[in-house]
């Protein structure tokens, strides 16, 4: 089950959405994106009202999409506007429109009911638009795993010492408790780790040696969106020290039941200028996010193939029962209000 009606999902980034037809699975769900003569982008389901035949596979008529099949036509709201051979169009010979935001470098779809597509819930995230800090990212990433893998994977950061040693990960991150909460519907942490030595990631990108006061204060929140707030500086600097700073941000968005579209980028208050920084950063993301994967798509096929299903939860998995606990709620909401309208 994906949630519908409980936030955005990152679809895409800002430059993959172009004048050409780009076709991507979201929640079970085929859809189309492309932008408008003006630059506005458009999504609709990829399924042809006729014979169920893709969108993507066909034309851009100015604005609108032309069937590849039999030649039918969409414009940007789904509503058929020419059907060859005949005048009379059908009223139901129309496809979904997703609502859609265009919003620090990614594309956000909603996926449930138009009607409910709040703006106000899309998450606030300031750093990656604001000039005064820097950005980098990597390419959508596939992962053949369900989504709730890589929720659990972000929220019990602790696996950086194990998956991520040759970057991230040290000694002080497994071995530094976390703190984690539930405030509302979004599940915040932290672990703050004093006078420890510095990751070889942050040695190399921020230039700082050891000792260093790490920080990590990180948020969840549904349908998949994560926000890592790391902070490197000297030990002993004081607690307004803004030090270096790097926002990890992470969409994970369902493609099925076992795939996941993960999106990765970055904002940092250092080296704003420096472009070698920049396609560092973006390296280093890449080989970090390739780790994540290969772990994930193998734990996937162990639980998969697991005839007991048993697992063992620990200290350090506080804020990922947080997250299941709340998935787990706001799915069997939505599956409430589905067979409630069912009945209507």
């Amino acid at each position: 089950m994906f949630l519908l009606n409980h936030g955005w999902y990152m679809a895409a980034w800002s430059d993959e959405v172009a004048d050409g037809l780009l076709q991507r699975w979201i929640a079970g769900q085929p859809v189309v994106f492309y932008r408008t003569a003006a630059g506005a982008p458009v999504a609709l389901s990829d399924r042809c009202a006729h014979r169920r035949a893709p969108l993507s596979a066909g034309a851009r008529i100015g604005d609108e999409i032309q069937c590849g099949y039999h030649g039918f036509r969409y414009d940007c709201t789904g509503t058929c506007t020419q059907v060859p051979g005949q005048r009379n169009i059908p009223g139901s010979t129309r496809v979904k429109a997703y609502p859609l935001l265009e919003r620090y470098g990614f594309v956000w779809i909603w996926m449930g009911e138009a009607v409910r597509a709040d703006p106000a819930l899309l998450p606030d995230l300031p750093w990656f638009e604001d000039p005064a800090w820097a950005h980098a990212g990597i390419p959508r990433t596939s992962l053949a795993a369900h989504y709730s893998l890589l929720i659990d994977n972000l929220l019990d950061l602790a696996h950086e010492t194990y998956v991520h040693p040759t970057n991230i990960g040290n000694a002080a991150v497994a071995e530094t408790p976390v703190t984690a909460r539930l405030e509302g519907v979004v599940v915040t942490a932290s672990r703050h780790m004093d006078g420890v030595d510095v990751a070889p990631f942050y040695h190399e990108v921020c230039g700082i040696d050891s000792p260093v006061d790490r920080w990590q204060d990180f948020e969840f929140r549904p349908p998949g969106t994560f926000l890592l707030h790391s902070r490197n500086a000297p030990a002993g600097s004081p607690a307004d020290d803004p030090g270096f700073q790097l926002k990890v941000l992470w969409g994970i968005t369902p493609e099925s039941d076992t795939t996941t579209h993960v999106f990765l980028g970055t904002a940092r208050n250092f080296a704003q200028h420096r472009q070698e920084i920049s396609a560092g950063l973006s390296t280093s993301l890449a080989a970090i996010a390739a780790e994540d994967v290969a772990m994930l798509e193998q734990q996937q096929i162990m639980i998969a193939t697991d005839p007991l299903g048993r697992e063992v939860s620990v200290r350090s998995d506080a804020a990922g029962l947080h997250g299941r606990r709340l998935m787990k709620e706001l799915l069997a909401q939505e599956a409430a209000g589905t067979e409630a309208d069912q009945l209507v």
